[in-house]
């Protein structure tokens, strides 16, 4: 990558991009895909990750931002984890105007982006988060997030995700996750996707204040934990004369408490701005 930076970078960067080096490991692998967990902290990954995004948005010929397979390690932080500062993966005020792609990256410690902006989306396809991750006050364009495995708890909390395609399918999920103060602008589906959470004391699902302004399809989703829906916003668009909210082939455990209050909704036609149809709804109850 940075050969073919240092080949194609204009003239007002040549120097700068002429000295872009990156540690290489014991193993001959660069910083950005290296395994070595305490290597990359101590040869500060993060920092030259995002000397590396600021140096790419000054790229014009550019069409996408191509992270795949990066292995991303964090800094110590003010978080306390049992008496001891943990690692965090932190982005925080970042304005990104390419399409990122993250595919096959290994997140290896806890993730906070804070106030980011990724104005042309990104693609997030079998990447794996170690630890929590959390996305709060940001704004994202087109989703494409499939086949993705979350091991801890996951927040989005105050996002906008303001394209015309969000799409959170085939994905695994095994501690809680958070939906707060969202709006979805484009069709957004969570197709085939498990919640797998093993802690129902603690854990569960929530969408909390979510309008949604296209198709929200739950398709094949299935829920092993709590699901709670508080305020969910249905809104008509010129794509749809009414607005789909499917729950096709939801499968709930009955040993689980489930507190999802589509009725509630229907029954306060406050929360709806538009007529909602709910199609085959068909619940399959595992026993």
């Amino acid at each position: 990558m940075y050969r073919s930076l240092r080949k194609s970078s204009p003239q007002g960067l040549q120097a700068l991009c002429s000295e872009l080096t990156l540690p290489i490991d014991s193993e001959g692998v660069c910083l950005f895909h290296s395994d070595q967990e305490d290597w990359k902290r101590s040869n500060q990954f993060m920092r030259h990750f995002v000397e590396l995004i600021n140096l790419l948005e000054t790229l014009e010929d550019i069409e996408y931002f191509d992270f795949k397979e990066f292995r991303f390690v964090g800094e110590p932080d003010s978080f306390i984890k049992k008496g001891q500062i943990i690692n965090v993966i932190k982005l925080q005020n970042l304005v990104v105007n390419k399409e990122v792609r993250f595919g096959g990256a290994r997140f290896l410690d806890r993730v906070v982006f804070e106030e980011v902006k990724l104005n042309k989306g990104g693609e997030f396809i079998n990447t794996i988060f170690k630890d929590q991750l959390s996305v709060t006050k940001s704004s994202i364009g087109f989703v494409q997030w499939n086949k993705s495995f979350f091991t801890r708890r996951v927040d989005f909390n105050e996002c906008h995700f303001t394209g015309s395609f969000i799409d959170f399918s085939d994905n695994d999920f095994i501690d809680s996750v958070f939906f707060n103060q969202i709006v979805f602008n484009g069709m957004t589906l969570f197709d085939d996707t498990q919640f797998n959470t093993s802690n129902i004391q603690d854990n569960g699902v929530r969408f909390a204040d979510v309008t949604s302004n296209d198709h929200l399809s739950f398709k094949n989703t299935v829920f092993f934990c709590p699901v709670e829906s508080v305020e969910l916003y249905l809104t008509k668009t010129q794509s749809f004369l009414i607005p789909f909210f499917i729950l096709q082939n939801l499968v709930l455990d009955m040993q689980l408490m489930m507190f999802f209050l589509i009725g509630l909704a229907l029954g306060k036609m406050d929360y709806l701005h538009s007529k909602v149809e709910i199609l085959i709804i068909k619940f399959l109850i595992r026993k």
